[in-house]
C-alpha cells in the first residue's frame, strides 16, 4: 500500500468529552482516506477515551489507534511519529479542531511545492462561551505567502509560532534526518524547547493560507491552572536543557536555541511562580530553575525588555524577579487605566 501524504498525529488523555468533536473535525471533510491517516496515541486515559477511538477506528481504516502507559503529550507524540508513515506531518490536540477543508488543502499545497520542511498555516482559538473565532499566532503581517524562508529569517521577526507545534505542517524526512524529537518528561513549554532546536537545524519555511486547526479554549484546563507544583515541573525544562547543552553546545546554533528556550522556560516559571498565592522561598525557585548552571544565558536578536531581563538574569535572579513583578504591576495599573476610561465613555453613551 502507498504511504498516504498527510499524517495527522492527535495525543489523547482523558477527553471522552472532546475527541469525537476532534475526530468528527476531521472525518467529516470528505477526503479520500487512502490520502491521509490519523494517528491517535491514548496516553493512559482513566476515563472512555480509549472506547471513543477503537468506535471511531472500526469504522475508518486510516486511523490508527495506540494505547500506552501516562508518560505525558512528548513521549505520546514521539511514540506517533514512530508510528506515521506520511511524507508530512501535522499536529492536532485530542480536545481540538481541524478547520473545514484543511486537509484537501494541505494535499493540494504540498503537492504542488515540495521544497520546505515546515509550511505554517493559519490557526484560530475558540474562547468557551463566544461563537467568534480569533486568530492566533498571525504571520501575514511579517511574512509574504509562498516566499521561502530560513530560520534567521523567522529569528529577525522573533516567530516562532507562539511556541505551538499546532498550525504547521512538517515534512517528515526533516524530523528524521534531524533526529528532532520532543522533550520527555516536560509538561509545560515542551512545544516552545521542539521548536527553538528545530530553528537550530535551518528548516525551508514557506507559509500559505489555509485555515488549518481550532483550538478550543475551556476553563479549568491546565494552561490556566498555575500552582507551586507546575512551577516545580518547570525543572524538567532545565534539566533537559541542559542535557541538550552538553550533548550539542559546541554547536552555535543549538547552543544558542538552548539559551532561548530556557529563558523562555524561566520567564514561564516566574510568572507562575508571581501568580501563586503561597509561594515558596525565591532560594528555592532558583534552585528548581537550576540558575546557576544554566548561566550564563546569551539572547541575541531579541527585544530590548527581553536582552534587560537576560542581563538581569544573569547578573542577580533576585533583580530579575523584582523587574518582572514590577512590570506585572504596571501592565495592572494601565489595564485597570484602560478599562475605567471605557467605563466611562458607556455610561456617557
Amino acid at each position: 500500500m502507498d504511504a498516504p501524504i498527510l499524517s495527522i498525529i492527535i495525543p489523547v488523555y482523558n477527553l471522552e468529552s472532546y475527541v469525537r468533536l476532534c475526530l468528527d473535525s476531521v472525518y467529516s471533510q470528505q477526503v479520500d482516506e487512502l490520502l491521509y491517516e490519523v494517528i491517535a496515541i491514548d496516553d493512559g486515559s482513566g476515563d472512555a477515551s480509549l472506547e471513543r477511538l477503537n468506535e471511531y477506528a472500526c469504522t475508518h481504516s486510516n486511523l490508527h489507534v495506540v494505547s500506552q502507559k501516562n508518560g505525558g503529550v512528548s513521549v505520546a507524540r514521539n511514540r506517533a511519529l514512530e508510528e506515521c508513515r506520511g511524507k508530512y506531518i501535522t499536529f492536532l490536540d485530542g480536545d481540538d479542531e481541524l478547520h473545514s477543508g484543511s486537509i484537501q488543502a494541505i494535499i493540494d499545497a504540498v503537492s504542488g511545492n515540495n521544497d520546505f520542511d515546515i509550511m505554517y498555516c493559519r490557526g484560530f482559538k475558540r474562547i468557551s462561551g463566544e461563537a467568534e473565532l480569533h486568530e492566533v499566532h498571525a504571520w501575514k503581517h511579517l511574512f509574504n505567502e509562498g516566499s521561502c524562508y530560513a530560520d534567521l529569517d523567522l529569528a529577525k521577526q522573533r516567530f516562532i509560532n507562539g511556541g505551538s507545534v499546532c498550525g504547521g505542517v512538517f515534512r517528515k524526512d526533516f524530523f528524521v534526518q534531524n533526529h528532532l524529537q520532543f522533550a520527555e518528561g516536560v509538561a509545560n513549554g515542551e512545544d516552545t524547547i521542539f521548536t527553538y532546536l528545530m530553528y537550530a537545524r535551518h528548516p525551508r519555511v514557506i507559509f500559505r493560507d489555509i485555515k488549518l486547526n481550532v483550538i478550543n479554549v475551556r476553563e479549568g484546563s491546565a494552561t490556566h491552572n498555575c500552582t507551586m507544583e507546575r512551577v516545580r515541573k518547570i525543572e524538567n525544562n532545565l534539566l533537559y536543557l541542559l542535557r541538550q547543552r552538553t550533548l550539542y553546545g559546541n554547536e552555535p546554533s543549538v547552543a544558542e536555541a538552548i539559551d532561548k528556550a530556557a529563558y523562555h522556560s524561566i520567564m514561564l516559571a516566574i510568572e507562575m511562580y508571581l501568580s501563586v498565592e503561597k509561594r515558596s522561598s525565591l532560594r528555592e525557585l532558583c534552585k528548581i530553575l537550576h540558575i546557576g548552571e544554566i548561566r550564563p544565558l546569551r539572547i541575541h536578536e531579541a527585544p530590548l525588555h527581553q536582552r534587560v531581563k537576560s542581563f538581569l538574569l544573569n547578573l542577580n535572579f533576585a533583580l530579575c524577579v523584582r523587574l518582572i513583578e514590577l512590570e506585572n504591576w504596571k501592565n495592572g495599573q494601565v489595564n485597570r487605566l484602560i478599562k475605567d476610561g471605557e467605563n466611562r465613555l458607556n455610561n456617557r453613551d
